[in-house]
């Protein structure tokens, strides 16, 4: 995870020169009570195109590398599922279904204090966000990058790792074990989807307990849209709370969040 959040350092120092100049003379000097120079109105880190870009393209990119395994590897309907339906029906349940997410996303805040590892989920979290929309609250371009994250990585990773991998993994791989088979797709593609995810040990088993559930959904409902829909509603909720709880941040607070990791 270093490897990733080191560029995340190096491009908000980039956006606040005065920040790294002042924390490098209180790291040289070690004064007492040293404060940081800039303030949020003369050094916002502006909305980063670039990295919003590269970040929707990422996940975009997994809509175009899944179908090609699909269709490489025969997935019927290029990772969509065999019966993907993605009517009014279909996105209200898994709207509402991204409820459970939410709520136990509320618990775990109520007992993060007492939990180190889960403090580091979340200044994991706050530090891409902080990255990538900055330390000021910009609720119109927060809320069209969440959209935007939210609506690629519920289409590209769904579609990878359910349409796809745990179609297979059930249908090809397992097939012999019968109605095993199905949960077979689901536990081992969702452990492979925690590893990836792996930015923190407690990041990996949440991500991999979240996708659990979408694989649920995916079996339960025989229509990829519903967890589709679930995954996107719920980061796109992530994200604006995410960014929300940043910019509450004091700047200190947020060049400290800045720097998490590489220390």
């Amino acid at each position: 995870s270093r490897g990733i959040q080191r560029p995340l350092q190096q491009q908000y120092f980039q956006k606040f020169p005065a920040i790294e100049r002042s924390d490098n003379l209180c790291h040289r000097t070690r004064m007492t009570g040293c404060r940081y120079s800039a303030t949020p109105s003369d050094e916002d880190l502006d909305f980063d195109t670039q990295t919003t870009v590269t970040m929707v393209g990422s996940q975009v990119a997994l809509v175009a590398v899944a179908s090609l395994i699909a269709y490489l590897i025969g997935t019927p309907n290029y990772g969509l599922g065999p019966d993907i339906d993605f009517g009014i029906e279909s996105i209200l349940q898994g709207a509402l279904m991204a409820l459970p997410l939410g709520i136990i996303a509320w618990l775990l805040d109520l007992v993060e204090k007492q939990v180190p590892a889960l403090q580091d989920v979340t200044k994991a979290t706050q530090r891409s966000v902080l990255a990538l929309l900055g330390g000021s609250f910009k609720p119109l371009v927060g809320l069209m990058t969440a959209i935007g994250l939210g609506v690629a990585a519920g289409l590209g990773e769904e579609m990878l790792f359910r349409g796809v991998l745990q179609y297979e993994i059930g249908n090809r791989l397992f097939f012999a074990a019968g109605e095993g088979s199905s949960l077979a797709g689901v536990v081992i593609a969702s452990m492979i989807f925690g590893l990836l995810h792996a930015v923190t040990a407690l990041y990996a088993v949440l991500a991999s307990l979240a996708s659990l559930y979408f694989g649920w959904l995916y079996l339960d409902s025989g229509n990829l849209a519903v967890p589709i829909t679930t995954h996107a509603v719920y980061d796109v909720a992530a994200l604006l709370h995410a960014h929300w709880m940043v910019t509450r941040l004091s700047r200190s607070e947020q060049v400290s969040l800045a720097k998490w990791g590489d220390e």
